[in-house]
């Protein structure tokens, strides 16, 4: 056993987050070696200090052509508005990011135009949806009205 907070429990942690990175840049690079025109992308854990503290992942160093940050709102128990400041964290880091936001805890037309807009406006170079299939038949007029909205303005 490794008792959690210790030296050596820090140590293990960088090992195994080294051992997560090292195997994404190997698999990457090698996509890269064999299709060099090919996009390679994630979806990745919501912000870089969640991604290591709860996985191990240190995805601003794995050098993708796109990251989707899962920001997942409801998961981590915060409202709408953490979309914003969750993009704006993963942004800062200069990478290109589309925000992964999951349609099914929008409540609202309101509240999905209120998370899309935090996530362009918080430096998100697009909106990754997730859910398939959408589990509530509005959910799909609010994506296509949202978009259609959005780009008149963005």
């Amino acid at each position: 056993d490794i008792p959690y907070g210790s030296r050596m429990y820090e140590e293990w942690k960088k090992w195994r987050a080294r051992q997560v990175t090292e195997t994404v840049v190997r698999v990457c690079g090698e996509v890269k070696r064999a299709h060099p025109n090919l996009e390679v992308s994630a979806a990745v854990f919501p912000t870089p200090t969640i991604a290591y503290n709860y996985v191990l992942q240190e995805w601003p160093s794995w050098n993708l052509d796109l990251y989707h940050p899962m920001v997942y709102h409801k998961f981590y128990e915060r409202g709408v508005d953490w979309i914003g400041e969750a993009v704006r964290e993963s942004a800062s880091k200069g990478l290109p990011i589309s925000a992964g936001i999951l349609v099914d805890f929008m409540g609202s037309y309101d509240e999905l135009k209120t998370g899309f807009e935090l996530a362009l406006r918080n430096g998100a170079h697009g909106i990754t949806v997730f859910a398939f299939p959408l589990p509530r038949v509005e959910l799909g007029e609010w994506i296509r009205k949202a978009f259609k909205e959005l780009e008149c303005r963005f």
